[in-house]
Order: structure tokens, then sequence, then C-alpha cells
């Protein structure tokens, strides 16, 4: 657009915060027309190549280029295994590999990548053994390639990125371009930005850095580690967001976590920030009082959503801190116009625990109706890469022929219409009580859990052994947390110290090796949780 002609597309930063590269609309075209021209020497339409890349501009001259190539770029979490990384090229059948030259030379000592063609986004060295068996995508080269048709390309995959497959094979998320674009005009119609002036934002989220280039915004790169996202210097991200006119920020309620703790303890506040994005799991209330604080001039927005469909819903953060207490689960909003949302057709009710069948927009009188949300929308994806077990769990068809993705969280809608949820299908706990069987809710505890002032952080998770527990973070304890168990062998194997509670007092704290010395090696925990359901 004319107005994004006057302004930088991306800034990319050095791991202290300094300026390392700064990209203009008329340099970040150039640059995406000169990744057609190489790209196309090595790989053809339809073809699904694997990027192997750090958050740089460089990724995305790649990125955009392959997208108006239709070439498929294929993304895996950071955190995945050798294993499943080589699983996942497999399931795609990917034609190549594109790097830089610092990954590739780890070829060497991971042999399964021998068997892809593998293409450098830097220029090689003219004598340097490692890039033998190497092409680059270094090259000057100004013949204009065409674009496939737009056309052609609407219901076509446009990328996949695959998770970390933590529950079986990981699975690959095909993207369309509709669902690309209808992910573009649902976050623009619903932006509180929507006014036309360009926006300078520090986002840690890869797929709104599109977004924002199509909005004609400034994108500022942080210099993060995205295997270890949490694993950041807030002063060098804060020098990031003072000293280069960030006016908004975009990222994960961890990262939110992180800056604000930090900005707390050194007395700054974020006057010049108008505008917050916060996504990723519920914000509870102590760390969402912490964020309205420390970014004071701010409109702060929480955005509910996942990988197969974003956004679902969205609140404010003032709309947030009002209605936390209004109910047990976790306040995500009400749904965007642009999406459809169902519970699933059986049901439990809420306030009484029942289990019967009913459908929500059938009977839209139902209050306090809990299911498993389903979700469709034109950015929402409609199956995964090869993968029918997944598509299966996940995807569902109703008679219209509408494909709805199951998200596996658990919510009930409330008499205003807002979502409030209770927290991973697959995380609930049942018990029996008086011959009923009861469930646990992890929102509904950790909700319960954070009223304690000694309580930091707490979350529930998935033991080494993969028992549930509640992991809990403490105050004034530095780094201490605190493991929940009634297993022996587990508290030995995690824990420096063991703390035995009975009739709400300690009547035993020593390490682990003298407490089996003491008690012997068959000591059973038990809490009593009925009480506070």
């Amino acid at each position: 657009s004319s107005s994004a002609q006057q302004h930088l597309a991306l800034i990319d930063f050095s791991s202290k915060g300094e300026i390392k590269n700064s990209v203009s609309y008329p340099s970040l075209l150039e640059n995406i027309n000169q990744y057609k021209t190489n790209l196309s020497k090595y790989f053809r339409s339809g073809d699904r190549v694997a990027i192997l890349l750090s958050v740089c501009p460089e990724l995305y001259y790649l990125l955009l280029a392959m997208l108006d190539l239709n070439i498929i770029p294929v993304f895996v979490n950071p955190g995945m295994k050798r294993a499943d990384i080589v699983d996942a090229y497999d399931q795609v059948g990917i034609a190549g590999i594109i790097s830089n030259n610092e990954l590739l030379k780890w070829r060497l000592i991971w042999p399964a990548l021998f068997k892809y063609r593998l293409v450098s986004i830097d220029k090689m060295r003219p004598i340097w053994p490692l890039s033998i068996g190497i092409f680059s995508l270094f090259k000057n080269n100004h013949k204009l390639i065409e674009s496939v048709p737009e056309q052609l390309l609407y219901q076509q995959v446009a990328l996949i990125s695959f998770t970390s497959g933590t529950t079986g094979r990981p699975k690959g998320v095909a993207r369309t371009y509709a669902n690309l674009y209808g992910q573009h005009l649902i976050l623009k119609m619903n932006s509180p930005d929507r006014n036309g002036s360009p926006i300078i934002d520090l986002t840690t989220l890869p797929m709104v850095v599109i977004h924002n280039l199509l909005c004609g915004n400034t994108s500022l790169l942080p210099p993060l580690n995205y295997r270890k996202i949490l694993q950041f210097d807030p002063q060098i991200i804060v020098k990031v967001i003072l000293e280069n006119g960030a006016s908004r920020i975009t990222a994960a309620h961890g990262v939110f976590r992180k800056l604000v703790e930090w900005s707390e303890k050194k007395g700054i506040k974020f006057e010049q920030i108008k505008t917050l994005v916060c996504g990723g799991a519920p914000l509870f209330k102590s760390v969402a009082k912490k964020i309205q604080n420390a970014f004071a001039q701010a409109e702060g927005f929480l955005v509910y959503g996942s990988s197969e469909a974003e956004p679902i819903s969205y609140l404010t953060l003032k709309e947030y801190l009002t209605a936390y207490d209004e109910e047990d689960g976790m306040a995500a909003g009400k749904v965007v116009n642009e999406v459809q949302i169902r519970l699933n057709e059986v049901n439990i009710k809420y306030s009484e625990g029942q289990v019967h069948q009913v459908d929500f927009f059938k009977n839209p009188s139902e209050l306090y109706i809990m299911g498993e949300i389903l979700v469709a929308g034109e950015n929402v994806t409609k199956k995964y890469w090869n993968n029918p077990e997944a598509d299966k769990k996940y995807k569902r068809q109703d008679r219209e022929q509408v494909i709805w993705h199951c998200t596996q969280d658990l919510a009930f809608i409330d008499s205003q219409n807002r979502i409030w949820l209770l927290g991973r299908k697959d995380d609930i706990l049942k018990y029996n009580s008086f011959l009923a069987e009861k469930y646990i809710y992890p929102y509904l505890w950790e909700k319960k859990v954070m009223e304690y002032s000694f309580v930091e952080h707490c979350a529930f998770g998935v033991s080494l052994e993969g028992k549930k527990v509640i992991i809990i973070e403490l105050k004034k304890h530095g780094n201490s947390v605190c493991l929940t168990t009634h297993y022996l062998d587990e508290a030995e194997m995690l824990c420096d110290r063991i703390a035995i509670l009975y009739g709400g007092k300690i009547i035993a704290c020593d390490t682990p090796a003298n407490l089996i010395e003491k008690y012997g090696e068959k000591v059973i925990i038990i809490i009593k949780i009925d009480q506070y359901l």
C-alpha cells in the first residue's frame, strides 16, 4: 500500500537489543522477487519444502516467495525430537530443506538429512568442504517469475506446521490460503487498531508478522530463542520496546508475565504502548493485574484460539478482571462474529454434573451447559496432513457438510453468551464420592489454589511417570516448586525435601532419604480434595 511505503516492514535485532537489519516495504518486495527467481530453479509448484530457520527477515522473504509460487513451506515445532522431525518430513514427502550454512553443517552427524535436497539462504564459500551437496539461494538474478493465479490457490494447502506430537504421532496442521486469509480478515476486523494508522508491533508470534505485513505495519523481531522462548533476558526486550517506538505488543501470556515481573522490580512503566494482545493459556487474576499496572495507558486484549483455529474469541483485559470472580471457570470472552461455535453433542450439565444430550443452538435457553468446544469458520483448518487418526479425533462433519474442529477444551457458556474455560478434555480427573462419579476440572482447581497468598503460579501437569499432578510455584522462595503427589518414588526422584501434611499441619519434613530411613519405604501421602470441589 502507499502508506506502507513510508514505513519499515521489519526490524531485526542483535542479542544485545541493537538494530541489526531494517527492511523497508520496497526492499521487502525486491527480496521476495529475488527469492522467487532462485526458488524456481530448485522446486516446483506443489512441492513441500521444510524450512529450518530462526525468526529473521530472510524467513519472511522466503515464506512469502514460496506462498506466491505455491511451494508449500513445512515447519516443525522447535522442541521436537529428531525422530519426530524425520517422521514429520516423511509424512509430507518433502522435496528438500531450506536453512542456513550454520544449521546445514550439522547434516554430517544427522545422516537422515542426506536423502533430501539441501538449500541454503547464505552465500556458499568458494573453498568450504561443508558446502558440498548444498545449493544456494544467495544469487543475484532479476528474472521476473510469475505468481500462481489466485483463483487456483484459494482452497489449496498454503503451509504445514507440525505440533510436538506429545500425545502420539506428530500432527501436521494443513492451512489453506483460505485459512490464512480468513485469519487475517478476522484479526483485521476485530483489531482495536483498525483506524488505519500504521502500528509498530513487537510480536513473538510469527504468523502475526504476516498479518502485520498485509496491514502495512512495522514488526519488531525480538532476539528470542524460540526453542526456549521464555528463557529471554527481559532487560533486552524492554530495551527494544522503549528505544524503537513500539505501540503494540503481541505475545503469549508467559512473555508478558516475565516482562511485567522484571519491570515491576525496576519500576518501569510502558506508557508508550497503546495496545496489548495476549494469547496462550488463560491468565490468573494476579498476573492480569500486574499487566494492567505495567501498561496503564494500553488497552489490553486476551485472545483464545489454537493452531487449527485462531482466533476463536476475545475480551478486553478490563472485562476479564471484572468478570474473573463471576464464575468458576476462566473467562475467554465472546466468540468473534466470523466464527461459528458449538458444544459437543454429549454434554455435562455443569450445575448438576449430569450427563445428557443437548445442542446449545437448538436449546439456547439452556444455561451453564458444559461440553467440548467445536469451532468452524474460514480461519479453521479442515484436516491434518496425511493423518487419518488425527482427523478422526479432531475433525467432525455435520449434516450440512460443515467441518468442525474439536478443540479438546471443555467450557460452559453463560447467560451473556460468554465462554468460560474449564480445562483440557484429557486433563479432567474423575473420582468416586459416595458412589457418585465426580470430576475435577483443571482450571477450577488452579483458580482455587491461586487464591492462597503464598502461591505465585500453578498448573496441572504430567509427571515423569505419566501421572497427573499440580505444580505450584511459591512466592519468596526463588525458583522453588511444590509437587503434590501421593507417590513417594516420584517425590524421591523430583524433590529435595518432602513435607507430609495431616490435619492441616506439617507432621514431617525432611529429605527423601531421611524420611525413608525413618518411616520405611511404604509411606503413602493422602490428600483429601472432596471439600474443595
